[in-house]
């Protein structure tokens, strides 16, 4: 990084994503905006986190494109904390695939 440059303000995972989740304009579908991330994503999704529906919302990620690898962990808000090896395994196992995948032209 240079001394002094800026970074872009921070951006939540649905506007990484392209997702529109929960807007009063989205309400029953879920809209992708243009230029947004395409590229392979894995969520690490704890599902017994009690900040959110942590099922639902793994439900909602994995429809919203292709590409996207949703983890669900027997783990709350923090599922790299709580189980750092299974995480690791999630990780590494995820690489292997979507690195073939990119690859391979997929």
């Amino acid at each position: 990084m240079i001394s002094g440059s800026k970074l872009p303000p921070p951006r939540t995972a649905n506007e990484l994503l392209g997702a529109d989740f929960g807007s009063p304009k989205s309400k029953g579908s879920s809209r992708v905006n243009e230029g947004s991330f395409d590229g392979p994503v894995l969520v690490a999704q704890g599902i017994l986190d009690p900040l959110n529906d942590a099922r639902e919302r793994a439900n909602m990620l994995e429809k919203l494109r292709p590409g996207i690898t949703v983890s669900r962990m027997d783990a709350g808000h923090c599922p790299h904390d709580e189980l750092p090896a299974t995480t690791a395994q999630f990780i590494s196992k995820w690489m292997e695939t979507s690195m073939t995948c990119v690859e391979d032209g997929q």
